[in-house]
């Protein structure tokens, strides 16, 4: 876990680690100290937890009616709550037994980045796509953008689609010549 230590110079600010990324453990103290940010650095925390037990109700309230969030590899944007929610179902319909794991988060103030791996097996469609039955594991990057009440605003997921199409066995990378 990585969170500005604003008792730095003005003109320099440090990294120090927080919580234990080696594990990926959700559950570490998200500051020993606040900085400024901590508690969206715990609000992304707790919507990937949520999203983990599937309480999708958990996610909604910390989303401002409005958000806009992208799917930057699937070039879609859809609009919170309904929208956002319905993107989530389709991803659990796809990956029942998927989860967020080994995630780590950067406090960037309005901001927050998460980088972790959805893991889980295709067992239903994505979009248009059949299932196949394999296992996918998809390193993901997502930001998301905070107001003044630490609710969501917006985010921006970005992954790689290719890679994961070939994952599912839809894609064969080339072979070499």
């Amino acid at each position: 876990m990585i969170a500005w230590d604003d008792t730095s110079s003005a003109d320099l600010k440090e990294f120090r680690m927080i919580g234990d990324e080696s594990t990926g453990d959700l559950a570490a103290p998200v500051a020993q100290r606040a900085a400024p940010g901590a508690s969206r650095v715990a609000v992304h925390r707790t919507v990937h937890l949520a999203f983990n037990r599937r309480d999708l109700d958990e996610v909604a309230r910390h989303v401002r009616p409005g958000a806009e969030f992208t799917d930057h590899a699937r070039r879609r944007t859809v609009t919170a709550p309904t929208g956002l929610l319905d993107m989530l179902r389709g991803w659990i319909i796809a990956f029942p037994n998927a989860v967020i794991d080994a995630p780590s988060y950067i406090n960037g103030g309005d901001y927050t980045v998460a980088k972790f791996h959805l893991r889980g097996v295709n067992r239903g469609p994505l979009g248009s796509i059949p299932s196949s039955g394999r296992r996918v594991d998809v390193a993901i990057c997502e930001v998301l953008h905070f107001d003044s009440r630490d609710r969501i605003v917006a985010g921006d997921l970005y992954y790689d689609a290719l890679g994961t199409m070939v994952q599912l066995g839809y894609l064969h990378p080339p072979r070499p010549a």
